[in-house]
């Protein structure tokens, strides 16, 4: 993981994600990154697991650094394989991204 903010505060105007005809630069990925990471901190998710489930896209590499950036132990998952109404029942994980921009809460509590 230190390489890639090395790399980003190396060369922040370089590409460092290329996803079909979109691409950001290292400046653009951190930015996104700490942006994530600040809205997902208050919810406390710093040592929690944050279940990501997005098809592969930039915003997919984005939500996965950011809960990783804000302390939680990331999982992703693929909506090809696994349903939403399938996961929601699963005591696994504090919160769910399923689409840029929504994050559920789930209550993990037995």
């Amino acid at each position: 993981e230190l390489g890639f903010w090395n790399q980003a505060k190396a060369n922040p105007d370089r590409i460092a994600l290329i996803c079909r005809d979109r691409s950001l630069s290292y400046r653009q990925y951190v930015r996104a990154v700490g942006g994530l990471a600040r809205y997902l901190a208050p919810h406390g998710v710093a040592g929690e697991r944050v279940s990501i489930m997005m098809s592969n896209s930039i915003e997919m590499a984005v939500a996965m650094l950011g809960a990783m950036a804000a302390g939680a132990q990331m999982s992703p998952i693929n909506p090809f394989v696994v349903s939403v109404p399938a996961l929601v029942g699963a005591p696994t994980s504090e919160l769910i991204a399923t689409t840029p921009g929504v994050v559920t809460a789930k209550d993990t509590r037995p």
